[in-house]
């Protein structure tokens, strides 16, 4: 797994005049990561797992795997009978790249357990997260005791989700016919606008003050989102 980000923030504040102060805080952040996707009952891939139903990865199938299916199996040694069936009907049987074949369990009973090695050779799942937030004001003092702020802040925020699954053949419900690819990418706008005005007086022992003002906001939200399942050949 890799996970790497880059965060960066910005303040400044000016006063132009003696009646008028500016200022901006703006954050922006970047980050990418590789790992290994988690399968919920739901069919997204997320390497967080589904919020209800089953989820399955590396460290699940570490758990539940017998004990009895080995590693791996070298080509001439010993080879379980259940693969071998598959060899002989010219299924895509799991190889490492040196050519062994992965411990296939013939006791799963369902698609969330298997080699966790075979899992991490055959799963992908990607992430790329950009999110900017600004926030942009103004302070106006026309009179003395008297302040009237314009605050103006957005936050833009944007995701790419890409997740792949090569075809192998496996024991049971362990079959992925034909590559699968998915990818999705939400964007998230907010912004809000204010403004405001404060009067505070004081008289020897009391103040005074009160405020008035007005916000207005709006929030949207867009995803597109795409997937394949028959792919033609696979990299």
């Amino acid at each position: 797994d890799t996970h790497d980000r880059f965060n960066m923030v910005l303040n400044a504040e000016m006063n132009m005049y003696k009646w008028l102060t500016i200022g901006a805080n703006s954050r922006f952040s970047y980050g990418k990561m590789n790992t290994l996707p988690y399968a919920g009952s739901d069919g997204y891939a997320t390497p967080y797992g589904a919020v209800e139903g089953f989820a399955t990865g590396p460290f699940t199938s570490m758990a539940g795997l017998d004990p009895l299916t080995a590693v791996y199996y070298e080509k001439g040694g010993y080879i379980p009978a259940s693969i071998q069936g598959l060899i002989a009907r010219g299924a895509n049987v799991p190889m490492t790249d040196d050519g062994k074949y992965y411990g296939i369990s013939q006791f799963a009973i369902s698609g969330t357990t298997m080699n966790p090695l075979m899992y991490m050779d055959k799963f992908r799942y990607m992430m790329r997260n950009t999110d900017l937030t600004t926030n942009i004001y103004a302070n106006i003092t026309p009179v003395k005791d008297l302040v009237i702020t314009s605050r103006f802040g957005f936050d833009i925020s944007s995701n790419y989700i890409n997740s792949y699954f090569k075809t192998f053949t496996g024991i049971g419900p362990q079959n992925y016919a034909t590559p699968q690819v998915s990818a999705s990418s939400p964007l998230r706008i907010y912004y809000q606008w204010e403004n405001f005005a404060n009067y505070s007086k004081t008289f020897g022992k009391h103040t005074l003050g009160g405020m008035i003002g007005m916000s207005v906001s709006e929030r949207n939200n867009y995803t597109l989102t795409a997937s394949a399942n028959n792919l033609t050949k696979e990299k």
